[in-house]
């Protein structure tokens, strides 16, 4: 017997334990007729059958991955490159290449188990390790998900809390983020691909204007100039330097590699003989692409606080929401520098809803009651 073939047969719900009464189903029907009208997701985790994989566009593989990392986080993550660990830019570039390329590489590979197998990546470890060591590892993945949504919101709830004078606080900011994030992700699979398929178009309009904006202050220029005022870069040695480059790319390798655990989250509905390489490719390339050119705009960005004292000084009170309003809001876009805030400060949402729906699936892996929900009689899916 295939592992698949155990598999499916140890998911299988006990005839007996399976409650069909017309309670639950009028309870449930208007929650199926929604997600009917939407095209939405009512399957948990269990193994999605060869029927229902009908996707095989390497395009929305890529853009899956390629819209939640034009993020401001990936943003406010290249500005730690001199903001925190004082590298020089040149040096911040080739460590951000680098440790992408490294990060990336395991999301692309283990995405490939997700339109060969039909199960998430969650499940899928239950054939590495056990059932019990499954659980395990995906109690620690909800914990991930919930801290990287954390991490990932702080830079947005700045930005919103400045715009309109300090009208909004910074709690509410964060509320209205969590709940538009729990607005895509509550209709499942294939609106959370149509969502990140386009999503990325506005975002990467803010960081043009970034670029245009850093470019007319001339704060980048200034900015590569080294202490004494001699041009730059300098390359850095020793101790302190090499710490300092591992530290940073430590940050870079773990923010790309971090997606690797529910990689195949989002390729189970893709049909199996689908060509693995292209799988790789898109993958790879809907990753680095987006994490290398935000985080080497933000290690450009954060150079201004060098020379340009407007930049220092909002940086230095309100991080990198007060940088991204220096050089969009201060002497620059003024009341639609404060429009591209709130769009990159929403930019969140494309970040934290892969996050937002594998808590769902963790859930559901860690404890076989979180996937006992039926709907008109149709259990969703229990490990045994």
């Amino acid at each position: 017997m295939s592992d698949i073939e155990k598999f499916e047969k140890d998911s299988q719900v006990d005839s007996e334990q399976i409650i069909t009464s017309e309670v639950n189903e009028s309870r449930f029907s208007w929650y199926e007729k929604v997600m009917t009208a939407v095209k939405g997701e009512t399957r948990g985790i269990e193994r999605v059958p060869e029927e229902e994989k009908t996707g095989s566009s390497i395009w929305e593989a890529a853009t899956m991955w390629f819209s939640a990392n034009l993020v401001i986080a990936t943003f406010s993550l290249g500005a730690l490159s001199y903001g925190v660990f004082g590298l020089d830019f040149g040096t911040s570039v080739l460590c951000i290449i680098f440790f992408n390329a490294l990060g990336a590489l395991p999301v692309a590979f283990y995405s490939l188990f997700g339109a060969k197998f039909g199960l998430r990546q969650m499940v899928l470890s239950r054939f590495l390790v056990g059932n019990y060591a499954m659980r395990i590892f995906a109690f620690i993945n909800v914990i991930a998900c919930v801290g990287w949504g954390a991490v990932n919101i702080m830079a947005s709830a700045q930005l919103l809390h400045m715009v309109n004078d300090y009208s909004l606080p910074p709690w509410a900011g964060c509320l209205i983020l969590v709940v538009a994030t729990i607005i895509v992700t509550f209709f499942g699979y294939h609106v959370v691909h149509l969502y990140e398929k386009w999503s990325w178009i506005p975002n990467g309009a803010v960081f043009i204007a970034i670029i245009c904006r850093l470019a007319m202050a001339d704060v980048f220029h200034a900015g590569l100039m080294n202490e004494d005022g001699t041009p730059g870069p300098t390359w850095g040695s020793g101790k302190t330097f090499a710490g300092s480059v591992l530290s940073f790319g430590g940050t870079i390798f773990g923010f790309a590699a971090g997606w690797t655990t529910y990689a195949a989250d989002y390729t189970v509905y893709m049909k199996t003989d689908t060509p693995p390489h292209r799988i790789v490719i898109g993958v790879f390339l809907g990753l680095f692409v987006p994490l290398c050119f935000t985080m080497i705009l933000g290690a450009a960005a954060v150079t201004g606080i060098k020379t340009n004292a407007t930049y220092a000084e909002f940086y230095g009170e309100y991080s990198i929401g007060g940088l991204v309003w220096a050089i969009l809001v201060v002497d620059s876009l003024h009341g639609f520098g404060q429009f591209l805030c709130v769009i990159l400060a929403l930019s969140t949402v494309c970040n934290n809803i892969p996050n937002m729906y594998s808590i769902a699936l963790g859930a559901q892996a860690f404890w076989s009651k979180f996937a006992k929900l039926t709907i008109n009689s149709k259990p969703l899916w229990k490990i045994s």
